[in-house]
């Protein structure tokens, strides 16, 4: 949480990671490389949790919750394409505002940790009660 208030209050340039990229938009930190098909990956990501979760117990309410966000994931990276029309950076730009982060990497990064948490989950069976 504070690196995100950090993250939110500096500016823009002062993260960048090159001198040539002052001024562009949504530098990445050091170490994270720009995603050239961001949406595709993230699509996929989401739609890949969705299947995860599917076995587990339908009253889980991790189950429950990652499905109800990836599925507006989903519908909100569907609906970013529809509003801009096929050009695939005012899409991104769109879902970047929604979820209000710096770039999409950082989403398509919070997927695929998502998705590692999730299968920890299977092996753990959190919803199991021992008697």
């Amino acid at each position: 949480m504070f690196r995100r208030f950090v993250l939110s209050a500096a500016p823009r340039r002062l993260l960048s990671t090159d001198a040539s990229s002052i001024g562009t938009k949504d530098p990445l930190p050091v170490g994270m490389k720009t995603e050239p098909h961001a949406l595709i990956v993230l699509e996929n990501l989401y739609r890949k949790l969705v299947s995860d979760v599917s076995a587990f117990p339908e009253a889980a309410v991790y189950r429950k919750n990652v499905e109800a966000a990836s599925r507006a994931g989903i519908e909100a990276i569907r609906s970013a394409r529809e509003q801009s029309k096929g050009v695939e950076e005012q899409a991104v730009a769109a879902i970047e505002a929604k979820y209000n982060v710096a770039s999409i990497e950082f989403l398509i990064r919070s997927a695929r940790k998502e998705i590692s948490l999730a299968a920890e989950m299977t092996q753990w069976k959190p919803w199991s009660t021992q008697n």
